[in-house]
């Protein structure tokens, strides 16, 4: 997987080299215009509900748009316009309109690869909910999955799985996220390595690390569900 800071290999890419790639934008933190379209380069568009402004500022038509339309009822006309499919349910509901993506993306059996963009930045409960909702749906979905914008990144890692990250641009923070009770990992290339440490969310301590000097990229592989995270401006939070 290739986006504009970087490039992944992940484990789990080998079971869907046949698949399509998907970029999944919902309505949180916008992902700048220029980013969204190197980032949707080769990949199906589908949108959470606000997701399909960020998409038509970028020139982006999707192939689905789905959600309660609170946010965004004009752009949702212009990508029914376009032929997008759109799928709206009622504000009132269960579920997140991400969550509703996710299973939209789920019942296609054809995603080889998801980046979900505008999951990330503004208020903290709308970022929680979104990372456990694409944690909770990554296995379901069976292949790899980044949430990401020009800002931070978080590669989710599932269990026994092998990732190696070469660096187009070097991030000034990385740092390790337990998404399960606990679990195990071994980290290579930072300053700070791991070699089978303990990740768990009561001490959440693998933080703020940096990569080693002449080195761009890192090695990581993890015993339980993790998420890599790296931060490109932080200034810029």
């Amino acid at each position: 997987m290739t986006l504009p800071q970087y490039e992944i290999t992940m484990g789990a890419e080998s079971a869907g080299e046949k698949k399509r790639g998907y970029i999944l934008v919902a309505g949180g933190r916008a992902p700048a215009t220029a980013w969204l379209s190197a980032a949707a380069a080769g990949r199906a568009a589908v949108c959470a509900d606000r997701g399909v402004s960020y998409c038509r500022r970028a020139g982006l038509v999707p192939e689905a748009v789905i959600g309660d339309a609170d946010s965004a009822g004009e752009d949702w006309q212009w990508a029914r316009g376009e032929g997008a499919r759109t799928l709206r349910y009622p504000a009132d509901k269960d579920r997140t309109d991400l969550a509703l993506a996710l299973i939209y993306l789920k019942k296609q059996k054809d995603c080889g690869s998801l980046v979900a963009s505008g999951v990330l930045g503004g208020r903290f409960d709308h970022a929680f909910s979104a990372l456990f909702t694409l944690s909770a749906y990554r296995q379901g979905l069976g292949c790899p999955l980044i949430a990401a914008d020009q800002y931070e990144t978080l590669i989710f890692a599932g269990r026994a799985e092998k990732i190696s990250v070469r660096f187009f641009q070097r991030p000034e923070v990385i740092s390790l996220l337990p998404l399960s009770g606990r679990g195990r990992a071994t980290l290579t290339g930072c300053r700070w390595e791991l070699q089978d440490g303990l990740l768990c969310q009561s001490r959440p301590y693998a933080v703020s690390n940096r990569l080693k000097e002449g080195r761009d990229g890192l090695s990581f592989e993890a015993a339980g569900k993790a998420g890599i995270y790296c931060c490109f401006a932080e200034g810029a939070l």
